[in-house]
């Protein structure tokens, strides 16, 4: 199985709702859901950079 993280978007939008986060895992029953944060293309993400980086490769190499 090919693990999968679902990072929210917060706050959530019309384009990202927290509906599609919540479908997501109840399809998914193996998925884990990830801190949220800012759209990638908004100012509001920059300070989010380096967390967001270190929680999607904690995801992906959960033992290093």
């Amino acid at each position: 199985a090919v693990p999968v993280g679902v990072v929210p978007a917060v706050p959530p939008d019309p384009f990202h709702p927290r509906g599609t986060v919540d479908s997501l895992l109840r399809l998914l029953p193996s998925a884990s859901e990830l801190p949220g944060y800012p759209e990638s293309p908004h100012p509001e993400f920059a300070p989010h950079l380096e967390s967001f980086l270190a929680t999607v490769a904690g995801f992906a190499n959960p033992g290093g």
